[in-house]
C-alpha cells in the first residue's frame, strides 16, 4: 500500500513538478524565458550601477544549470498559480470561439493554440513540447497560405531550439544537415503550392524567404550567425568558464522572441479569420440571449391564451 501510495506521489510530481523551478535547466524558448533573461539584465545593469546590493545578489542561480526553485532578482518571482491562471486565460478566447464555429480547421487550430499557449506561460515546461505545437500545426499548411507562413516560422524557430540537446560532435553535424535539408524543402514546396511568385519591393531575393514577410525573413536568418556563434565564436573568444550558459541563454531568449511572435501572428489569424473570428462569439452569445427571451416569452403568452380559451367554452 505504501509502496502505491509512493507511485502515486511520484506520477503527480511529475505532472505538477511545482518544486522543480519555473524554468528547466535549459530554459525553454517560452515567456519566461523572456522575463528570466530581461531579470537577468536588470540585475546586471543594477549591480553595477551600485543600486543593488552585490551581496543580494546570488551569482548564476537560475544560469546554472541545476533543476531546483530560484527566485528572480530584480522582478517578482513567479508562483505556480499564477501561471496555472495564465495558461486558462490564455486558451480562452480559442476555446470559445471553437464552441461556436464546431468546424475540422477551428479544432485543429484549437489544439495548436492550447499547446502552444501552455508551452509559452506554463510552469517547468520542457523545451521538446514545442512539438505538442508544431506536429499538429502541420496539419493546416494545406488549409491556407497564412497557416503555411505561420508553420513554417515556428517549425524553423521550434527546431532549432531544439539544438542544445543534440551536444556530440555526430549529433551537432547530423541536425545542422537536417534542420537545413528540411527547410529548404519545406520553403520550396510551399512556395510552389501557393504560387509564390510576389515579393516586397527593392527587397533583395536572397532576404525574403518564400511565404514570410522581410523581417520574419531577417529573423530565421538571423539563427545562421547565433549557431555560428555558439559553435565557433564562444570558444574562440574563450569565455566557456566565465559564461559557461551564455549559448544556452542566446539560444533561449532568440528563440522565444520568434514563438511568442508566432503565437500572436496564429492568434491573431484566428480571431479575425471569416470563419473562426472573434467577432462571432459576441454574435452565438447575442442569439443565444435573443433566442432564449423568444423562447420565454413564447412560453408565458401560451399559457395564458390556453386559460382564457378554457375560461371562454365555460
Amino acid at each position: 500500500m505504501l509502496t502505491s501510495q509512493n507511485q502515486f506521489g511520484q506520477v503527480l510530481s511529475r505532472l505538477f513538478p511545482f518544486k522543480r523551478g519555473l524554468l528547466h535547466a535549459y530554459w525553454a524558448p517560452n515567456f519566461w524565458a523572456l522575463y528570466s533573461g530581461v531579470d537577468k539584465v536588470l540585475t546586471i545593469v543594477g549591480v553595477k550601477s551600485g543600486i543593488m546590493a552585490a551581496d543580494n545578489v546570488q551569482s548564476g542561480s537560475m544560469t546554472s544549470g541545476l533543476v531546483q526553485e530560484y527566485n528572480h532578482t530584480a522582478l517578482p518571482s513567479i508562483p505556480p498559480g499564477f501561471c496555472f491562471l495564465l495558461v486558462i486565460f490564455g486558451m480562452l478566447p480559442v476555446l470559445l470561439s471553437l464552441w461556436d464555429q464546431r468546424t475540422k480547421v477551428s479544432f485543429v487550430r484549437s489544439v495548436v493554440l492550447c499547446g502552444l499557449t501552455s508551452y509559452l506561460f506554463g510552469w517547468h515546461v520542457h523545451e521538446k513540447a514545442i512539438l505538442l505545437a508544431i506536429i499538429p500545426l502541420a496539419l493546416l499548411t494545406l488549409n491556407s497560405k497564412q497557416d503555411a507562413r505561420i508553420y513554417l516560422f515556428l517549425s524553423t524557430v521550434g527546431y532549432y531550439s531544439l539544438f542544445p540537446l543534440l551536444f556530440t560532435p555526430l549529433e551537432n553535424m547530423l541536425k545542422v544537415l537536417a534542420l537545413i535539408q528540411s527547410s529548404i524543402f519545406s520553403y520550396w514546396a510551399f512556395s510552389f503550392i501557393y504560387s509564390e511568385k510576389s515579393r516586397e519591393d527593392d527587397t533583395p531575393i536572397l532576404l525574403q524567404l518564400p511565404l514570410l514577410n522581410l523581417s520574419e525573413s531577417v529573423f530565421i536568418l538571423g539563427l545562421i550567425p547565433l549557431g555560428l556563434f555558439n559553435s565557433l565564436g564562444f570558444w574562440l573568444l574563450n569565455v566557456g568558464e566565465r559564461l559557461p550558459f551564455l549559448p544556452l541563454l542566446l539560444t533561449s531568449v532568440y528563440c522565444s522572441l520568434g514563438i511568442v511572435y508566432s503565437w500572436l501572428e496564429f492568434y491573431r489569424l484566428c480571431l479575425t479569420d471569416s470563419e473562426v473570428g472573434i467577432l462571432s462569439i459576441f454574435q452565438s452569445v447575442s442569439r443565444f440571449s435573443v433566442v432564449g427571451y423568444n423562447n420565454h416569452n413564447s412560453d408565458v403568452d401560451q399559457i395564458p391564451s390556453k386559460k382564457i380559451k378554457k375560461t371562454k367554452r365555460k
